[in-house]
């Protein structure tokens, strides 16, 4: 079985959000603006849950 890596990508940057997107079963949060040199590596560092 596969497992997929869920991350959300968000504008919404306030305290508590990402608490509340680990808690709704994401496995990673990044937040905007994302450095596209770093984006890559940022999103492969997230493992499944």
């Amino acid at each position: 079985m596969q497992h997929i890596v869920i991350v959300a990508l968000t504008a919404s940057a306030m305290i508590g959000d990402e608490a509340r997107m680990i808690n709704a079963g994401c496995n990673g949060y990044l937040s905007k603006p994302i450095n596209v040199d770093t984006f890559p590596a940022s999103v492969l560092s997230f493992k499944p849950a």
